[in-house]
């Protein structure tokens, strides 16, 4: 043993050795057992069962606590991870396993991640989970083409796992019949999952507001924050209430207020603040919401709005951070034909790629590279707000495309996904 730790025994909280925190058992004093004996219990058996027969023990003696806690959400990670391999082909990395334990802990938070990262996937299959244990998913995109995609996903997803569940879409190419019947589900709610962008979610809220969601995935939250008000109408969505809303935002304003105060008022300004707070505190103990989690690429959430995320769902939008991906990232000096560089290159590293063009250079020039290719013989298509056709992605995910060319802007199509 080299330290003890307090308040970290996972069964009682009290005090416990480096030694016990390591293997994930409780304290001496709830689990008496001497450390030999739990060290060759630990050797002969996988990390579950071995939580499982410690709960067992902790059981019998009369001594379990919180620990039972724990391991129901053990067994509960490794449910999710059966199905996500199931219907993935791969395992969950790290990260994801840490965001699918604050999810079954029914923690709210927000993923700040570079693109590639697996939040999407996350997302998208922690939804067909809960959606198995009866619990209702929307999930919020920021493009109609994406919400196509993911509707793919999800059905390739469940075909491999052998779950069937029901699952509600909009995405601009729904046919007139397509539409009425979306219209009839969410009138009935009589679905599971359902996916569509931020847009719709502002322009058709009062229809999905007569549904209360369990979990909430914002992929891309910089889109959804475009309209400052989704915030209100997620959380409403999440089972909060106006009043609630609108306490947060007036604690908001406190805080803001007393950064800025002179001496003579912070007593003033303190007090209303922890007055609003006792008062907030009282109605959130009364609501039971639904799990909310935000992804961005940027971490860069502005606006007073914003903020209700702390003091409603105890999270904040942090700043960016890397991961580890398997993205190279390297450089070559420009030629003066830039076409034949960017076909020099295509023939190269072959059929799946995306080109992107400068901001400056733009949408012409981006349809100049793809007239090239064409001439040469590579399947290519620009894809940009004024060609944002979802057959042009679908054609590019059959291999009907070899590249994508796009401009280089932070919301543009391409970029975005």
């Amino acid at each position: 043993m080299k330290a003890l730790f307090k308040h970290a025994c996972p069964n009682c909280e009290g005090r416990i050795s480096d030694e016990r925190l390591l293997m994930g058992v409780p304290c001496k004093k709830c689990l008496p057992l001497d450390i030999k004996e739990l060290r060759d219990l630990y050797s002969k058996m996988e990390p579950l069962e071995f939580k499982i027969k410690i709960m067992e023990i902790l059981k019998n003696q009369g001594n379990l606590q919180k620990y039972y806690d724990l391991v129901k959400i053990e067994k509960e990670l490794a449910e999710f991870e059966t199905l996500f391999k199931k219907g993935t082909g791969s395992r969950l990395w790290s990260a994801q396993r840490e965001w699918a334990r604050r999810v079954l802990k029914g923690i709210s938070f927000a993923i700040t991640a570079p693109t590639g990262i697996g939040k999407t996937v996350f997302g998208v299959s922690m939804a067909i989970y809960l959606s198995t244990k009866g619990k209702k998913s929307y999930i919020i995109l920021p493009t109609t083409v994406l919400v196509k995609q993911t509707l793919d996903r999800i059905k390739e997803f469940l075909e491999k796992a052998g779950i069937q569940i029901k699952v509600a879409g909009y995405y601009a190419r729904l046919s007139k019949t397509e539409r009425e019947e979306f219209k009839q589900v969410i009138e009935t709610g009589d679905f599971d999952i359902l996916i569509t962008t931020s847009q719709y979610l502002a322009l058709k809220f009062d229809e999905i507001s007569k549904h209360k969601f369990d979990f909430i995935f914002v992929d891309d939250v910089d889109a959804l924050l475009k309209l400052s008000k989704n915030i209100d109408r997620v959380l409403l969505l999440l089972g909060f209430n106006n009043e609630i809303i609108n306490l947060g935002l007036k604690l908001i304003k406190l805080k803001k207020e007393f950064l800025q105060a002179r001496a003579s008022e912070l007593g003033k300004i303190g007090y209303e603040i922890e007055e609003t707070e006792n008062t907030l505190n009282s109605l959130k103990e009364k609501v039971k919401p639904g799990i909310l989690i935000v992804s961005t690429a940027t971490g860069k959430a502005k606006g007073d709005r914003v903020k209700l995320f702390r003091e409603l769902l105890n999270f904040t939008i942090g700043s960016a951070s890397e991961g580890y991906r398997n993205i190279q990232d390297l450089y070559m000096p420009r030629e003066e034909s830039v076409e034949k560089q960017v076909l020099s290159l295509v023939k190269k590293f072959g059929t799946g790629g995306l080109i992107f063009v400068t901001l400056e250079e733009g949408i012409e020039f981006a349809e100049k590279i793809a007239k090239f290719l064409k001439e040469n013989g590579i399947k290519a298509e620009a894809f940009h707000a004024s060609k944002k056709s979802p057959e042009i992605i679908d054609q590019f995910s059959n291999g009907e495309i070899d590249v994508l060319i796009g401009v280089a802007s932070h919301y543009g199509l391409l970029v975005r996904g």
